[in-house]
């Protein structure tokens, strides 16, 4: 299980990494537009930390004598799904091609997917809750605690724009449902990684807490900008200027 879950984080980094080399591209061709801009840079601030989280922590895992956490690679392997259907789109954009796809109406799939979301939140808490039962919350969890925090309410206002968009135009963007998806399932990575750091399992080195100190500004940059989106504050042209992070928030 140890090198299941050192792999899956690996490939976990390689799609986060990925996400923001395309979004240097995409900020060289649109650096004169200031909107575009602030979501760029805030969208690399969290590829760029998240994808070394991974990457350290997986090496971690390959490389020394640490024990892997059950739901660790449950959260992560269940991440992925979302991050290379979103990773699709977006290398499609990249190309040339319409980077989203849309869905007319709610599928009973669709229907489905906020009472398995709900469902997977839950067990997770509670296997969250027995695993750390009797232990001290340490200062290394924190800034994974804040960063979870940070991306549920990235996850909500996503979703509640999704809804929006929906009840206006009767469609559901692929690209957006994705995008919420990953921040939903990244929070729960997180949180598990906050666990398994507070009952001692995983032992943060320098590298690993740097990282994580510094991903907290960057979620709540990109959290001000979607809700700025969101409320109409920021970016009122975006619809039709789609970029990487500002079309799938718009």
């Amino acid at each position: 299980m140890t090198v299941a879950t050192g792999l899956t984080n690996l490939a976990m980094s390689l799609v986060y990494l990925c996400y923001g080399t395309i979004t240097l591209f995409d900020l060289k061709d649109n650096w004169h537009d200031r909107t575009r801009r602030q979501f760029g840079l805030a969208f690399l601030a969290i590829m760029f930390t998240c994808g070394p989280h991974h990457f350290d922590h997986g090496l971690h895992l390959l490389v020394t004598d640490v024990d892997a956490g059950a739901w660790d690679l449950v959260v992560v392997a269940l991440g992925l799904p979302a991050g290379v259907v979103w990773f699709g789109l977006r290398m499609e954009a990249l190309l040339g091609g319409a980077g989203d796809r849309h869905v007319r109406g709610t599928s009973r799939l669709l229907a489905l997917l906020p009472v398995l979301g709900a469902a997977y939140l839950v067990a997770t808490v509670a296997g969250v809750a027995d695993l750390v039962r009797g232990s001290d919350v340490t200062l290394r969890a924190v800034p994974n605690l804040a960063v979870m925090v940070l991306y549920l309410f990235v996850g909500a206002t996503l979703t509640a724009t999704q809804f929006r968009n929906f009840d206006a135009s009767g469609r559901w963007s692929v690209s957006g449902l994705s995008l919420a998806s990953i921040f939903y399932t990244c929070a729960l990575m997180h949180l598990v990684y906050a666990a398994y750091t507070t009952t001692g399992q995983y032992v943060d080195d320098g590298h690993v807490l740097a990282i994580d100190v510094l991903s907290v500004p960057g979620a709540a940059y990109f959290l001000w900008l979607v809700v700025g989106v969101h409320r109409g504050q920021i970016g009122k042209n975006v619809e039709q200027q789609p970029a990487p992070a500002v079309a799938v928030a718009a």
